[in-house]
C-alpha cells in the first residue's frame, strides 16, 4: 500500500529566549517599533507576517478554545502545563524524511 508523503514542508522555526521576547513590544499599537526591530519595510513580506501574527494573537478566542500567543519555549511550557497539568508525557516523531 503506498504511503502518503509526510515530509515536513514547513520552514524551520525556533522559539526566542524569554529574556529576548520580553523586550519585544508585541502589540498592534506598537507595529512601527516591531517593524524597526525586524527591519521590515512598508508592504514587505516581513510586515505582512508581523501583521498576521498580531491579528491572530489579538483576536478573541473561539467558544471552547483556549489560546495564548507564545514566542518563547518557556512560555509554551507554562501554557501547556497550565492546561494539561504537570503529569504529561512528551512524544515526538524524529522521522522528518517521510516515507519513500
Amino acid at each position: 500500500m503506498p504511503m502518503p508523503d509526510i515530509t515536513n514542508k514547513l520552514p524551520g522555526s525556533t522559539f526566542l529566549p524569554r529574556t529576548t521576547v520580553n523586550k519585544i513590544p508585541f502589540s498592534s499599537t506598537e507595529l512601527s517599533a516591531m517593524k524597526e526591530i525586524f527591519n521590515a519595510s512598508d508592504n514587505s513580506a516581513m510586515e505582512c507576517i508581523i501583521k498576521d501574527a498580531l491579528k491572530d494573537c489579538e483576536r478573541k478566542s473561539n467558544q471552547g478554545e483556549t489560546k495564548r500567543c507564545v514566542a518563547s519555549a518557556e512560555d509554551m511550557i507554562d501554557f501547556a502545563t497550565s492546561i494539561l497539568g504537570r503529569d504529561v508525557a512528551l512524544r515526538i516523531n524524529e522521522n522528518y524524511e517521510g516515507s519513500k
